[in-house]
């Protein structure tokens, strides 16, 4: 077990008094100082925690050393996805053993009258192992031409990405490109002249949509919209008929979208439908003399509608769906089918696809029926970076007759399925194979746990078979909840999780209130003034899991990412000696101090959450009662280990150094373990294949010391 904590000096952080005075009362931050990354203080306390942290966690070194042999064992060798096949060419992208990014490639079909199709050779449209620093990929469009090439890249973790042009004929980057761009959010026109895109602001807000001809410097680019309310963001996306280009004004109340024709690229965008509070529509897709499109004007969990594009008064919009038997999250528009993504009130995914012919909508089949724990995303492996289910995949076309999608459960790798819509079936393209992985050593299950208001709250489990397989003793167990954004659980494989099944640990995820899993009413169950009902539920959880003996609280660690990290803080408030330790990514812990500072990035458009504290002191007096850092009091803390990311844009870097510090001073437990790990990327955490395994290295090695989980029950 790792030494305790008085074993070495642990920073003590300066207290300088800060009173704010805000409409509802006065506000202190002994830490606010901390604020200024720029500060000589700051940093010199920031590498005391990191020295400090590195000491204590000097004895795991061998444990790492393992765990990272064990993770780089099970990155897949060479693979090579399926290729799209968009007009002349077939697109793959094919990754190499060794590095941390895949390559987009493509290779030109030619027809040859004795061979058939036939492929030229392979040409390279972008390879990120050229760079010689870490980058995220934001967008990677081809022009309708073919001839060249959009893509972003944000080098430095803050999410403001960097849009870079290729002409694909010469093989040569435009000298120019343009800063401070929005991640998914670029259209080409039609005739492949002009791009749209979306610039942040200041505070991290995308907000204004510029026009740039290809060619030109960004200096002659056209402002062709832009947001005055703070508290909305806008996005881009292309119809799958790749006739409009619809801009989106959006917050957690409200939307208001705009479309342009892409043949037309210099009219302006024009308006939808004017914005109403309450009322959300979004992703609207184009298909013949209609708009389709997804809203919750007369169905809480949204439904499918549509207008003419001749006439979009909302007095002339149709249902084309009826019944509200799911919770529905996307959709892509074909020429014969509209495909909709949608959930069912126990948590599961659905595809359905409604006949534009015959107004009939059917149930695709699934891979694996009789799982409960899954999920399923449109597109090839890596297509999280399009964003699902918020917009078209750009590789779809209207005429396509098949939806590529992926599978995944904890246990089983993402496999690759292709549903024919026009005849129901599916069709497995390929499984991912991960190098000395065998899924049938390990099983996922759902519980359902009773909650005090009468409600059930979903909980999944994932174990090696072994350890649950005799009689029900309690085990280790990495609880992890998020709670918040109306956000589902993505249930999907995750290889370096498996160190912690090997060594006899149970991986839980609570599906709390503040989650979207069941739907809309689950979501604002667990916001705003229904806050505390997610750490309710959090903790009949624990109590639930406990009681039944699969863990108990001294084997127990609560894990929460962003705002899950607020889920934890506050239910380590609410009741002392809750789990043996605890994790908190980017966490959210100064909701309090965060809310009532307008100026910080996002904050007016998280009111719509967490309430607005600098209007309301219903709002301000609610969120005293749970702010993690604002309660922090003399009892009994777990072993917390706190992440936090130097160039966070959502949760910036001093939200855990303060925490760290104030629970550290207050804590009745001194003997207790407080670290802060300091990461050099931002709230994604670092990039690349590789690039994120030494973060989670460490961190498991702190879960398995503080659980004494540190030897293997499974031999790999």
């Amino acid at each position: 077990m790792m030494s305790d904590e008085k074993n070495y000096v642990a920073p003590v952080a300066v207290q300088k008094e800060s009173r704010i005075t805000t409409r509802h009362g006065v506000l202190t931050d002994e830490y606010g100082w901390m604020k200024d990354a720029h500060d000589p203080l700051v940093q010199l306390h920031l590498k005391l925690e990191h020295d400090y942290a590195t000491a204590v966690m000097h004895h795991t070194d061998a444990l790492q050393a393992h765990l990272h042999e064990e993770m780089s064992k099970r990155v897949a060798f060479d693979s090579l996805t399926s290729p799209w096949s968009v007009g002349l060419y077939e697109y793959y992208t094919r990754t190499n053993s060794g590095v941390d990014y895949g390559v987009f490639c493509r290779k030109r079909r030619c027809s040859d009258s004795v061979h058939g199709d036939v492929c030229e050779e392979e040409e390279i449209l972008l390879d990120l192992n050229d760079q010689s620093k870490s980058v995220s990929l934001g967008i990677l469009l081809v022009s309708p031409d073919t001839k060249h090439l959009v893509f972003s890249l944000d080098c430095l973790g803050g999410e403001r990405y960097e849009l870079y042009f290729k002409n694909l004929e010469t093989g040569k980057v435009y000298d120019h490109h343009i800063n401070d761009t929005a991640q998914y959010s670029v259209v080409w026109s039609a005739d492949s002249e002009y791009v749209f895109y979306v610039v942040v602001d200041d505070i991290s807000r995308p907000y204004s949509v510029f026009r740039h001809r290809l060619g030109s410097t960004p200096k002659e680019d056209v402002e062709v919209y832009r947001e005055n309310d703070g508290s909305m963001i806008v996005t881009l996306h292309q119809t799958t008929s790749k006739r409009y280009c619809m801009l989106t004004c959006t917050n957690q109340s409200t939307a208001e979208v705009w479309y342009l024709d892409t043949h037309t690229p210099l009219e302006p965008f024009q308006r939808f439908a004017e914005r109403s509070v309450g009322v959300e529509y979004w992703q609207v897709e184009h298909h013949g003399d209609y708009f389709y499109f997804l809203t919750n004007q007369i169905a809480r969990n949204f439904t499918l509608m549509r207008t003419s594009i001749y006439n979009l008064e909302p007095t002339n919009w149709e249902q084309v769906v009826t019944g509200e038997t799911f919770k529905y999250e996307g959709m892509a528009a074909f020429a014969s089918h509209i495909l909709l993504f949608v959930r069912d009130f126990t948590g599961c995914q659905q595809i359905l696809a409604y006949s534009i012919e015959d107004k009939t909508l059917s149930t695709a089949p699934l891979p694996c029926p009789d799982e409960a724990c899954f999920y399923l995303w449109p597109g090839e492996v890596s297509d999280f970076v399009y964003e699902f289910p918020r917009r078209s995949h750009p590789m779809f076309q209207f005429n396509d007759t098949v939806l590529r999608f992926c599978f995944s459960t904890p246990v089983l790798p993402v496999s690759v399925y292709e549903y024919h819509f026009q005849t129901n079936q599916i069709v497995l393209l390929r499984n991912t194979v991960v190098p000395t992985y065998d899924p049938t050593r390990y099983s996922c299950q759902r519980l359902l746990v009773p909650s005090s208001d009468g409600k059930h709250i979903p909980v999944s489990l994932v174990y090696s078979k072994h350890i649950l397989s005799g009689p029900r003793a309690a085990r280790p167990m990495y609880l992890d909840a998020y709670g918040a954004y109306g956000s589902c659980t993505e249930l999907v494989f995750d290889s370096d999780l498996v160190c912690l099944l090997d060594r006899g640990v149970v991986c839980a995820y609570a599906h709390i209130r503040g989650d979207g899993d069941l739907g809309q009413d689950w979501y604002h169950q667990g916001k705003l003034l229904n806050k505390t009902r997610s750490f309710l539920d959090f903790l009949e959880v624990i109590d639930f899991l406990v009681i039944n003996s699969y863990t108990s609280n001294e084997l127990l660690c609560l894990v929460g990412r962003s705002a899950g990290g607020l889920a934890v803080g506050a239910v380590m408030n609410m009741r002392p000696r809750v789990a043996r330790a605890a994790v908190l990514e980017v966490p959210f812990l100064d909701v309090l101090n965060d809310m009532t500072d307008a100026l910080l990035p996002w904050v007016s458009f998280e009111w719509y959450e967490w309430g607005n504290p600098i209007e309301s002191k219903e709002v301000f007096d609610f969120m005293k009662t749970y702010c993690p850092y604002a309660n922090i009091s003399p009892h009994v803390y777990p072993d917390v280990l706190c992440i936090s990311a130097l160039r966070d844009s959502r949760v910036p870097f001093y939200e855990p150094a303060k925490y760290v510090a104030r629970l550290r001073r207050l804590r009745s437990n001194k003997n207790s373990l407080t670290l802060l790990q300091l990461l050099q990327g931002g709230h994604q955490g670092s990039a690349g294949r590789y690039g994120h395994l030494s973060d989670d290295v460490y961190k498991y090695a702190f879960v398995l010391d503080r659980l004494g989980a540190q030897s293997l029950k499974v031999q790999t």
